[in-house]
């Protein structure tokens, strides 16, 4: 075990986007950059999204530039109370790990321990704060606050190199990360052990993309099908979630391998996946017995899904942003920044929606593999 507690200063970066003014008149576009007239008039992506509720929800934008020659990949909200926006951390490959808040874009700091493994995932514990990170070459740290965890220093077997790819908790001493190959570990508040999530169809040989804690002792892992299971009952499924609930395990098919779950206060858990092929969008929620699928009004597939205050949005390919209100998807659209010259609109471009992070029911961000979106009230 090692502990890091190195201060460096915030190095912050430049704001590349204005925001909206709010102006109801301005023009509005989906990410495809579709216009419509104004945030009552949705024509453009009603048509394109035939299968959604036809309801809009118009948001504020704003982009920051990530810093040059970054790749970004997740992002989760880091309360703070003192703050004077909502506070993100953002996560990437070589080792990026960057904060954003009122002063804009800048190096986490004190930093964690020095890597240039690619991070697949960040997660900040909502009870206690405590910020998770893991990616590629048995990179998975923690950091509580004042310290740095390093599981790689003692914890981890340096063979075989793992990949991790979701971060779950419900608890300072209460954490699981899950990656390829089967990869699955448990932190109690002082180590991690290796957990074993073998089932039916899931073996050491699975990959596990997605993760979410719904009690001290519940926690739900998304995984690949393996090739040549054909076994069961939904034998085109290409996914499974698997519940562990008080060390027992079960397993739920679901159509495409997931590539997040969010779980809300309210017990509604959600699973998303899909691939940039037509047809391939996917995200269900859970009724008590299994995951129903229920419709996003496009066809590509979903990368994220996240959620607070008993708000969930979802992203992915297209790009395409959604909200969960009132039991169905409703399109989420944004006002052109001010100054854009009439009948025109500024969409934030065709780069899928990779991640998000939701700090409130219209407050959240959005990444690209370049640059960070800004949306709602939080935006100046």
């Amino acid at each position: 075990m090692r502990h890091f507690a190195l201060l460096l200063p915030s190095i912050a970066l430049f704001v590349a986007a204005a925001c909206s003014s709010g102006d109801s008149g301005a023009p509005t576009s989906d990410a495809t950059g579709e216009t419509a007239t104004s945030p009552s008039d949705a024509t453009g992506a009603a048509q394109a999204d035939s299968g959604d509720t036809g309801s809009t929800k118009v948001l504020q934008w704003k982009a920051v530039a990530a810093p040059s020659g970054a790749t970004l990949r997740r992002a989760a909200a880091w309360p703070d109370p003192t703050a004077k926006a909502p506070r993100y951390v953002i996560a990437g490959d070589a080792g990026l790990l960057e904060v954003l808040d009122e002063a804009g874009l800048g190096k986490f700091t004190p930093p964690p321990p020095e890597s240039e493994a690619d991070l697949r995932a960040v997660h900040v514990d909502p009870a206690s704060g405590t910020l998770f990170i893991a990616g590629k070459t048995n990179r998975l740290a923690h950091f509580s606050g004042t310290d740095w965890y390093d599981a790689a220093a003692g914890d981890l077997p340096p063979s075989p190199s793992q990949t991790f790819n979701a971060i779950a908790s419900s608890g300072a001493d209460r954490a699981w990360v899950v990656g390829d190959q089967g990869a699955a570990w448990r932190w109690d508040g002082m180590s991690w052990t290796h957990f074993d999530v073998a089932g039916a169809h899931v073996t050491a040989a699975s990959n596990l993309g997605a993760a979410w804690a719904t009690g001290p002792d519940e926690v739900w892992i998304g995984a690949a099908r393996l090739p040549g299971d054909a076994t069961g009952t939904a034998k085109d499924a290409k996914g499974i979630v698997i519940r562990i609930k008080a060390g027992k395990s079960e397993e739920f098919f679901v159509k495409q391998a997931p590539s997040a779950l969010f779980a809300g206060p309210d017990g509604a858990v959600f699973v998303v996946g899909g691939t940039p092929e037509a047809k391939a969008a996917f995200v269900a929620r859970w009724n008590g017995a299994g995951f129903v699928a229920t419709d996003l009004g496009f066809e590509q597939g979903v990368l994220d899904v996240g959620g607070a205050d008993n708000t969930v949005f979802s992203c992915g390919y297209g790009p395409r942003l959604r909200r969960f209100n009132a039991g169905k998807w409703e399109i989420v659209k944004v006002e052109s920044p001010p100054g854009t010259p009439a009948g025109r609109s500024v969409s934030p471009g065709s780069e899928p929606f990779v991640a998000l992070a939701v700090h409130g029911a219209e407050e959240l961000v959005v990444l690209q593999a370049t640059r960070v979106l800004r949306y709602g009230v939080q935006v100046p």
